[in-house]
């Protein structure tokens, strides 16, 4: 996949229409919050540590991939 800039949509978003995924702002928004709180769940049950720290940023990393995802329609929906 070839970019011409850091986290550009895009191009990710072409790849996943060629695989049949087309990507709606609610989808994206919805599955990164699924995705986290399975991950937390996940982490809390789990023996490993790694994954305890990784708990430290997810509140973060969801910030930050909901901004991305905030920009698939194009409009600035999120609160900043």
């Amino acid at each position: 996949m070839e970019m011409e800039e850091a986290y550009d949509l895009k191009p990710l978003l072409g790849e996943l229409k060629k695989v049949g995924l087309e990507a709606t702002e609610a989808t994206a928004l919805a599955s990164i919050d699924m995705m986290l709180d399975w991950f937390e769940a996940s982490a809390v049950l789990s023996e490993n540590k790694y994954d305890d720290m990784a708990l430290a940023v997810s509140p973060l990393l969801r910030g930050v991939l909901k901004d991305l995802a905030d920009k698939i329609d194009g409009e600035k929906d999120l609160a900043e």
